[in-house]
Protein backbone atom coordinates (compact mmCIF):
# COMPACT_ATOMS: atom_id res chain seq x y z
CA UNK A 1 0.00 0.00 0.00
CA UNK A 2 2.89 2.51 0.87
CA UNK A 3 4.31 1.76 -2.42
CA UNK A 4 0.97 2.43 -4.54
CA UNK A 5 0.81 5.60 -2.04
CA UNK A 6 3.95 6.67 -3.33
CA UNK A 7 3.62 6.08 -6.47
CA UNK A 8 -0.21 7.74 -6.68
CA UNK A 9 1.83 11.14 -5.06
CA UNK A 10 4.33 10.83 -7.37
CA UNK A 11 2.17 10.87 -10.34
CA UNK A 12 0.15 13.89 -9.27
CA UNK A 13 3.08 15.78 -8.45
CA UNK A 14 4.60 15.29 -11.69
CA UNK A 15 0.73 15.85 -13.43
CA UNK A 16 0.78 19.29 -11.51
CA UNK A 17 4.02 20.57 -12.73
CA UNK A 18 3.12 19.24 -16.13
CA UNK A 19 -0.08 21.54 -16.09
CA UNK A 20 1.89 24.81 -14.20
CA UNK A 21 1.70 27.73 -16.93
CA UNK A 22 5.18 28.57 -17.46
CA UNK A 23 5.66 32.37 -16.90
CA UNK A 24 8.88 34.04 -18.71
CA UNK A 25 10.10 37.44 -17.55
CA UNK A 26 13.00 38.22 -18.98
CA UNK A 27 13.36 42.33 -18.01
CA UNK A 28 11.67 44.83 -15.73
CA UNK A 29 10.93 48.40 -17.24
CA UNK A 30 11.25 51.09 -15.18
CA UNK A 31 7.80 51.51 -14.58
CA UNK A 32 7.22 47.92 -13.61
CA UNK A 33 10.49 47.91 -11.27
CA UNK A 34 9.00 50.98 -9.61
CA UNK A 35 5.24 49.64 -9.33
CA UNK A 36 6.65 46.54 -7.74
CA UNK A 37 8.75 48.52 -4.99
CA UNK A 38 6.07 50.94 -4.19
CA UNK A 39 3.71 47.71 -3.82
CA UNK A 40 5.94 46.20 -1.20
CA UNK A 41 7.87 49.56 0.47
CA UNK A 42 5.19 52.19 -0.56
CA UNK A 43 7.58 55.15 1.00
CA UNK A 44 11.37 53.80 -0.19
CA UNK A 45 10.98 56.44 -3.71
CA UNK A 46 9.77 59.24 -0.79
CA UNK A 47 12.93 58.82 1.40
CA UNK A 48 15.21 58.26 -1.45
CA UNK A 49 14.10 61.95 -2.52
CA UNK A 50 14.53 63.11 0.85
CA UNK A 51 17.69 61.76 1.29
CA UNK A 52 19.04 63.13 -1.83
CA UNK A 53 17.80 66.85 -1.52
CA UNK A 54 19.07 66.98 2.17
CA UNK A 55 22.03 69.68 2.11
CA UNK A 56 22.65 69.50 5.40
CA UNK A 57 24.58 66.09 5.43
CA UNK A 58 27.52 65.07 3.22
CA UNK A 59 27.32 62.98 0.13
CA UNK A 60 29.05 60.00 2.45
CA UNK A 61 26.29 60.51 5.14
CA UNK A 62 23.68 60.11 2.24
CA UNK A 63 25.13 56.90 0.74
CA UNK A 64 25.15 55.04 4.55
CA UNK A 65 21.54 56.14 4.89
CA UNK A 66 20.58 55.29 1.78
CA UNK A 67 21.95 51.86 1.99
CA UNK A 68 20.07 51.59 4.67
CA UNK A 69 16.92 51.81 2.76
CA UNK A 70 18.19 49.45 0.25
CA UNK A 71 18.37 46.84 2.73
CA UNK A 72 15.02 47.43 3.94
CA UNK A 73 13.92 47.32 0.30
CA UNK A 74 15.77 43.74 -0.28
CA UNK A 75 13.74 42.55 3.21
CA UNK A 76 11.12 43.92 1.74
CA UNK A 77 11.37 41.59 -1.02
CA UNK A 78 12.29 38.26 0.42
CA UNK A 79 8.87 38.59 2.69
CA UNK A 80 7.18 39.41 -0.42
CA UNK A 81 8.69 35.99 -2.31
CA UNK A 82 7.99 34.32 0.82
CA UNK A 83 4.34 34.90 1.24
CA UNK A 84 3.98 34.21 -2.79
CA UNK A 85 5.44 30.41 -2.54
CA UNK A 86 3.35 30.42 0.77
CA UNK A 87 0.28 31.05 -1.68
CA UNK A 88 2.20 29.44 -4.57
CA UNK A 89 1.77 25.86 -2.73
CA UNK A 90 -2.12 26.12 -2.17
CA UNK A 91 -2.22 26.95 -6.09
CA UNK A 92 0.04 26.28 -8.42
CA UNK A 93 -1.60 26.85 -11.54
CA UNK A 94 -2.12 30.83 -10.19
CA UNK A 95 -0.83 32.57 -13.50
CA UNK A 96 -1.07 36.18 -11.47
CA UNK A 97 1.26 34.78 -8.84
CA UNK A 98 3.55 32.89 -11.10
CA UNK A 99 4.24 36.66 -12.80
CA UNK A 100 4.56 38.27 -9.44
CA UNK A 101 6.84 35.73 -8.28
CA UNK A 102 9.26 36.00 -11.43
CA UNK A 103 9.04 39.81 -11.07
CA UNK A 104 10.09 39.75 -7.64
CA UNK A 105 13.30 37.15 -8.13
CA UNK A 106 14.34 39.56 -10.91
CA UNK A 107 14.07 42.69 -9.07
CA UNK A 108 16.01 40.80 -5.97
CA UNK A 109 18.57 39.87 -8.46
CA UNK A 110 19.46 43.25 -9.22
CA UNK A 111 19.30 44.06 -5.65
CA UNK A 112 21.99 42.05 -4.44
CA UNK A 113 23.78 42.35 -7.94
CA UNK A 114 23.87 45.84 -7.32
CA UNK A 115 25.08 45.39 -3.48
CA UNK A 116 27.50 43.50 -4.45
CA UNK A 117 29.08 45.91 -6.77
CA UNK A 118 28.98 48.05 -3.97
CA UNK A 119 30.99 45.93 -1.58
CA UNK A 120 33.39 45.77 -3.79
CA UNK A 121 34.37 49.47 -3.77
CA UNK A 122 37.22 50.05 -1.66
CA UNK A 123 36.50 53.38 -0.84
CA UNK A 124 33.10 52.89 0.55
CA UNK A 125 33.00 50.10 1.37
CA UNK A 126 30.14 48.56 3.72
CA UNK A 127 28.25 51.87 3.07
CA UNK A 128 28.06 51.61 -0.58
CA UNK A 129 24.50 52.05 -1.24
CA UNK A 130 22.21 50.39 -3.97
CA UNK A 131 22.81 53.13 -5.81
CA UNK A 132 25.81 54.74 -7.22
CA UNK A 133 27.16 58.07 -7.31
CA UNK A 134 28.67 60.21 -9.84
CA UNK A 135 29.84 64.08 -9.45
CA UNK A 136 28.42 64.07 -6.15
CA UNK A 137 24.85 63.21 -7.39
CA UNK A 138 23.39 60.18 -5.79
CA UNK A 139 22.02 57.71 -8.21
CA UNK A 140 18.85 58.09 -9.96
CA UNK A 141 15.27 56.49 -8.25
CA UNK A 142 13.46 54.27 -10.36
CA UNK A 143 10.87 57.01 -11.05
CA UNK A 144 13.49 59.83 -12.58
CA UNK A 145 15.34 56.63 -14.49
CA UNK A 146 12.09 55.99 -16.03
CA UNK A 147 11.89 59.77 -16.83
CA UNK A 148 15.00 60.05 -18.05
CA UNK A 149 14.30 57.21 -20.67
CA UNK A 150 11.42 57.94 -21.61
CA UNK A 151 12.84 61.62 -22.57
CA UNK A 152 15.57 59.62 -24.86
CA UNK A 153 13.79 57.45 -26.28
CA UNK A 154 10.02 57.70 -25.65
CA UNK A 155 8.47 54.21 -26.78
CA UNK A 156 11.26 51.83 -25.07
CA UNK A 157 9.48 51.19 -21.65
CA UNK A 158 6.22 50.43 -23.82
CA UNK A 159 8.23 47.77 -26.57
CA UNK A 160 9.80 45.97 -23.23
CA UNK A 161 6.33 45.60 -21.52
CA UNK A 162 4.84 44.27 -25.39
CA UNK A 163 8.06 41.83 -25.70
CA UNK A 164 7.64 40.47 -22.62
CA UNK A 165 3.86 40.08 -22.98
CA UNK A 166 4.27 37.88 -25.94
CA UNK A 167 3.45 34.24 -25.04
CA UNK A 168 5.05 33.22 -28.67
CA UNK A 169 8.10 33.94 -27.38
CA UNK A 170 11.09 31.75 -25.52
CA UNK A 171 12.97 33.50 -22.84
CA UNK A 172 15.93 33.90 -25.25
CA UNK A 173 13.99 35.27 -28.06
CA UNK A 174 12.70 37.85 -25.57
CA UNK A 175 16.61 38.55 -24.46
CA UNK A 176 17.49 38.63 -27.93
CA UNK A 177 14.56 41.39 -28.72
CA UNK A 178 14.82 43.58 -25.88
CA UNK A 179 18.97 43.57 -26.14
CA UNK A 180 18.10 45.46 -29.72
CA UNK A 181 15.87 47.98 -27.50
CA UNK A 182 19.00 48.39 -25.12
CA UNK A 183 20.94 48.89 -28.13
CA UNK A 184 18.73 51.48 -29.37
CA UNK A 185 18.34 52.97 -26.40
CA UNK A 186 22.35 53.18 -25.71
CA UNK A 187 22.32 54.27 -29.20
CA UNK A 188 19.76 57.46 -27.94
CA UNK A 189 21.56 58.19 -24.62
CA UNK A 190 25.05 58.47 -26.07
CA UNK A 191 24.11 60.96 -28.60
CA UNK A 192 22.04 62.76 -25.70
CA UNK A 193 25.37 62.74 -24.07
CA UNK A 194 26.89 64.79 -27.02
CA UNK A 195 24.40 67.29 -26.66
CA UNK A 196 24.75 67.60 -23.62
CA UNK A 197 28.40 67.92 -23.39
CA UNK A 198 28.36 70.71 -26.13
CA UNK A 199 25.42 72.62 -24.14
CA UNK A 200 27.95 72.46 -20.98
CA UNK A 201 30.84 73.74 -23.18
CA UNK A 202 28.88 77.11 -23.55
CA UNK A 203 27.62 76.92 -20.14
CA UNK A 204 29.78 75.20 -17.74
CA UNK A 205 28.63 76.02 -14.44
CA UNK A 206 24.78 75.67 -15.42
CA UNK A 207 24.10 72.80 -12.59
CA UNK A 208 20.83 71.51 -14.50
CA UNK A 209 23.11 70.18 -17.39
CA UNK A 210 26.15 68.84 -15.02
CA UNK A 211 23.52 66.92 -13.33
CA UNK A 212 21.63 66.09 -16.73
CA UNK A 213 24.59 64.89 -17.68
CA UNK A 214 25.65 62.76 -14.69
CA UNK A 215 22.31 60.93 -14.61
CA UNK A 216 23.17 60.45 -18.55
CA UNK A 217 26.29 58.35 -17.82
CA UNK A 218 24.82 56.51 -14.98
CA UNK A 219 22.13 55.09 -16.86
CA UNK A 220 24.43 54.49 -20.03
CA UNK A 221 27.05 52.88 -17.70
CA UNK A 222 23.54 50.33 -16.46
CA UNK A 223 22.51 49.53 -20.50
CA UNK A 224 25.84 49.08 -21.36
CA UNK A 225 26.22 45.93 -18.10
CA UNK A 226 23.17 44.93 -19.00
CA UNK A 227 23.91 44.32 -22.97
CA UNK A 228 26.68 42.46 -22.19
CA UNK A 229 24.88 40.45 -19.44
CA UNK A 230 22.67 39.36 -22.66
CA UNK A 231 25.42 38.44 -24.85
CA UNK A 232 26.27 36.33 -22.09
CA UNK A 233 23.20 34.36 -21.80
CA UNK A 234 22.61 34.20 -25.23
CA UNK A 235 25.97 33.05 -26.01
CA UNK A 236 25.13 30.21 -23.44
CA UNK A 237 21.76 29.35 -25.64
CA UNK A 238 23.29 29.42 -29.05
CA UNK A 239 22.15 27.08 -31.70
CA UNK A 240 24.83 25.10 -34.18
CA UNK A 241 24.23 27.37 -37.68
CA UNK A 242 22.86 25.63 -40.67
CA UNK A 243 26.06 25.54 -43.18
CA UNK A 244 23.44 26.77 -46.27
CA UNK A 245 21.89 29.50 -44.05
CA UNK A 246 25.55 30.72 -43.77
CA UNK A 247 26.37 30.26 -47.59
CA UNK A 248 23.70 32.33 -48.29
CA UNK A 249 24.24 35.18 -46.09
CA UNK A 250 27.97 35.37 -47.04
CA UNK A 251 26.59 34.75 -50.86
CA UNK A 252 24.24 37.88 -49.84
CA UNK A 253 27.34 39.81 -48.95
CA UNK A 254 29.68 38.62 -51.66
CA UNK A 255 28.18 36.40 -54.54
CA UNK A 256 31.85 35.16 -55.03
CA UNK A 257 33.11 34.76 -51.58
CA UNK A 258 32.90 31.01 -51.74
CA UNK A 259 35.12 30.89 -55.28
CA UNK A 260 37.37 33.63 -53.67
CA UNK A 261 38.10 31.70 -50.98
CA UNK A 262 38.84 28.76 -53.10
CA UNK A 263 40.98 31.10 -55.42
CA UNK A 264 43.12 32.19 -53.02
CA UNK A 265 43.76 28.89 -51.36
CA UNK A 266 45.05 27.03 -54.54
CA UNK A 267 46.96 29.72 -56.03
CA UNK A 268 50.69 28.21 -55.92
CA UNK A 269 51.80 31.73 -57.15
CA UNK A 270 51.00 33.33 -53.75
CA UNK A 271 53.24 32.24 -50.93
CA UNK A 272 51.10 30.61 -47.28
CA UNK A 273 51.61 34.93 -45.57
CA UNK A 274 50.15 36.47 -49.04
CA UNK A 275 47.42 33.69 -48.94
CA UNK A 276 46.75 34.85 -45.01
CA UNK A 277 46.59 38.62 -46.21
CA UNK A 278 44.24 38.16 -48.65
CA UNK A 279 41.87 36.11 -46.66
CA UNK A 280 41.84 38.76 -43.91
CA UNK A 281 41.04 41.62 -46.34
CA UNK A 282 38.62 39.29 -47.84
CA UNK A 283 36.82 38.76 -44.26
CA UNK A 284 37.43 41.77 -43.27
CA UNK A 285 35.35 43.19 -45.90
CA UNK A 286 32.26 40.31 -45.46
CA UNK A 287 32.26 41.86 -41.69
CA UNK A 288 31.56 45.13 -42.60
CA UNK A 289 28.99 43.86 -44.96
CA UNK A 290 27.80 41.94 -41.79
CA UNK A 291 27.79 45.00 -39.72
CA UNK A 292 25.65 47.20 -42.15
CA UNK A 293 23.15 44.16 -42.23
CA UNK A 294 22.96 43.91 -39.19
CA UNK A 295 21.88 47.54 -38.00
CA UNK A 296 19.45 47.30 -40.79
CA UNK A 297 17.76 44.52 -38.78
CA UNK A 298 17.98 45.66 -35.73
CA UNK A 299 16.49 49.36 -36.92
CA UNK A 300 14.01 46.88 -38.37
CA UNK A 301 12.95 44.81 -35.44
CA UNK A 302 12.79 48.22 -33.41
CA UNK A 303 9.57 48.52 -35.15
CA UNK A 304 8.55 45.35 -35.25
CA UNK A 305 9.53 43.83 -32.04
CA UNK A 306 7.87 40.65 -32.32
CA UNK A 307 8.69 39.78 -35.76
CA UNK A 308 10.18 36.43 -35.30
CA UNK A 309 11.63 36.68 -38.73
CA UNK A 310 13.29 39.26 -38.46
CA UNK A 311 14.68 37.69 -35.04
CA UNK A 312 15.96 34.48 -36.78
CA UNK A 313 17.77 36.74 -39.23
CA UNK A 314 19.64 38.87 -36.83
CA UNK A 315 20.94 35.87 -35.36
CA UNK A 316 22.07 34.25 -38.06
CA UNK A 317 23.96 37.11 -39.01
CA UNK A 318 25.04 37.82 -35.42
CA UNK A 319 25.98 33.78 -35.77
CA UNK A 320 27.95 34.22 -39.10
CA UNK A 321 30.10 37.45 -37.41
CA UNK A 322 31.11 35.63 -34.94
CA UNK A 323 32.80 32.90 -36.88
CA UNK A 324 34.37 35.14 -39.25
CA UNK A 325 35.53 37.16 -36.77
CA UNK A 326 36.63 33.89 -35.16
CA UNK A 327 38.58 33.02 -38.14
CA UNK A 328 40.46 36.46 -38.56
CA UNK A 329 41.32 36.17 -35.24
CA UNK A 330 42.92 32.90 -35.53
CA UNK A 331 44.65 33.64 -39.15
CA UNK A 332 46.40 37.10 -37.02
CA UNK A 333 47.77 34.94 -34.48
CA UNK A 334 49.37 32.50 -37.41
CA UNK A 335 50.27 35.69 -39.13
CA UNK A 336 52.21 37.16 -35.73
CA UNK A 337 53.93 33.81 -34.74
CA UNK A 338 55.20 34.50 -38.65
CA UNK A 339 56.29 37.85 -38.06
CA UNK A 340 53.89 38.90 -41.00
CA UNK A 341 51.35 42.07 -41.03
CA UNK A 342 48.40 43.02 -42.35
CA UNK A 343 47.55 46.32 -44.02
CA UNK A 344 43.87 46.54 -42.85
CA UNK A 345 42.13 49.95 -44.50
Amino acid sequence: LKKVKKELESHIVSRESNSTPTISVVALTSKEKESIIESINPNYNENVNSINSNSSISTSEKLEELSKLDKELLNAVNTELNNIEASLKMDVKNADLLKKEAELKILKKEIETKFSLSNSNSTLNSTSPLLSVSKEEVALTESEKSDLIESVNSTYNEKVSEVNANSSLTSNEKVAKIQVLDKDLFTSISKEISKTEAALKSDPSNEQLIKKEADLTELKSEIDSKIAQQNSVLAVNKQPLDEKVKSDILKSINTKYDKTVTSINTNTDLSVSEKLNKLQELDYSIVEGLNKDIKITEEALIKKPNDKALLVQLDNLNAVKSEIEASISSRESVIASSGSTIDVK
